[in-house]
C-alpha cells in the first residue's frame, strides 16, 4: 500500500511556493487604481444579491427554513449568518435593535463617497507594493498617525466625508474615565482609543466587512499589458506620408523566466542560477495582436 504521506522536505520551495506558480486570477483589481469610477465597479460588485438569514424570533424553533432577503443596493453582511434583514444607513440611535441583528445594504450614495474617499487614499499612501502595505497600518515611526492607526481601506470608511458609519461616528463616542486614561496611559498610540463605541461591532461597518466579498481579486500590480504601436511610411524625400498603421497587442508576464531550462518557476530571484533569468526575470507572452483602424485610434 503506498503512503499517504508526502516527504515535504523534496519540495524545496515548499508547498505553497510551488501551487503559486499554477495559479492565475480572470480580472484582478489593482488596489492602486486612482479611478474612482474602478473602485465603485469594485465596491458595487455584489449588488442585487440576495443574502440569506436565519430570522431571530424564530431561529430557535425546530425546523426553521433560512429565510432570504433581496437586496436592492450592496448587501454587506456582517457574519456568516444574519438574523434579520438589511439595514439601509447608518441609525442616529446606536441602540436600534434592527442594525444589530440584520446587516448593512449600501446605497449608490455610500459607494459613491467610498471610492472617491479609497482614491484620495491611494494617493496618499500608495503605491502599495504589496497586497500587506494595502490592508494593514504603517508601523514605523516616519508615518503619521492617521497612518499608523489603520489602513488605507479602513481609513476611507472613516473617512468624515463617508457616511456609511456615520450614525455611529457622530452620536457614541468613547468616553474614558480619568481611571481608565490612567490604566491606558502606556499605550503606543493613544489615539488609538479614540472613535466610536460599536467600532468592530457587527453593526459598524469595516475593512474586514468589505475584504471578505472579493479577497481573491486584490493584486498590488497587474501582469496583463496593452500596447500600441504605429508606423508612417514616407515618399523618398521623407517629407509626406504615403501609407500608415496602427496595432494592439495585449502581452501577459508568466510565471515561466525567461530560461526555463536552468531555474524553476518557484525559485526566488535571489536563487536563479541563469544570467538571462537574473537579467530579464519571467517570460511576456503575447496574448492577442490585431491591427488597428483609424477610427479606434
Amino acid at each position: 500500500m503506498d503512503s499517504l504521506f508526502v516527504d515535504y522536505d523534496q519540495f524545496k520551495g515548499g508547498f505553497a511556493d510551488k501551487i503559486a506558480t499554477h495559479l492565475l486570477v480572470e480580472g484582478p483589481f489593482n488596489v492602486n487604481s486612482t479611478s474612482v469610477t474602478a473602485w465603485k465597479a469594485l465596491f458595487s460588485s455584489l449588488k442585487g444579491q440576495s443574502i440569506s438569514y436565519f430570522d431571530a424570533e424564530s431561529a430557535l424553533v425546530v425546523g426553521t427554513n433560512l429565510d432570504f432577503d433581496n437586496t436592492e443596493g450592496v448587501p454587506i453582511p456582517g457574519g456568516p449568518l444574519p438574523n434579520g434583514k438589511a439595514y439601509e444607513g447608518s441609525s442616529t440611535d446606536p441602540s436600534d435593535p434592527e442594525q444589530w441583528t440584520g446587516f448593512r445594504e449600501l446605497t449608490e450614495i455610500e459607494i459613491e463617497e467610498l471610492a472617491n474617499a479609497m482614491v484620495a487614499q491611494v494617493k496618499l499612501r500608495g503605491p502599495f507594493l504589496s497586497l500587506s502595505e494595502f490592508i494593514n497600518r504603517r508601523l514605523d515611526t516616519n508615518n503619521a498617525d492617521d497612518m499608523a492607526l489603520k489602513g488605507a481601506l479602513q481609513a476611507a470608511i472613516d473617512d468624515p466625508a463617508v457616511s456609511i458609519n456615520g450614525g455611529f461616528i457622530n452620536n457614541s463616542l468613547r468616553e474614558f474615565t480619568s481611571t481608565e486614561t490612567t490604566f491606558m496611559s502606556g499605550v503606543a498610540f493613544p489615539k488609538a482609543l479614540e472613535g466610536p463605541i460599536a467600532y468592530g461591532s457587527a453593526a459598524y461597518v469595516d475593512q474586514a466587512d468589505l475584504l471578505k466579498n472579493f479577497p481573491a481579486q486584490l493584486t498590488p500590480r497587474g501582469d496583463t499589458f496593452v500596447i500600441r504601436a504605429y508606423g508612417d511610411a514616407l515618399d523618398g524625400p521623407g517629407q509626406n506620408v504615403q501609407a500608415r498603421a496602427w496595432c494592439e497587442a495585449v502581452v501577459q508576464r508568466v510565471t515561466e523566466y525567461v530560461d526555463p531550462s536552468s531555474d524553476e518557476a518557484y525559485e526566488k530571484q535571489s536563487a536563479l542560477v541563469s544570467e538571462a533569468n537574473k537579467n530579464f526575470g519571467r517570460q511576456f507572452r503575447v496574448v492577442s495582436f490585431r491591427w488597428l483602424s483609424a477610427s479606434e485610434i
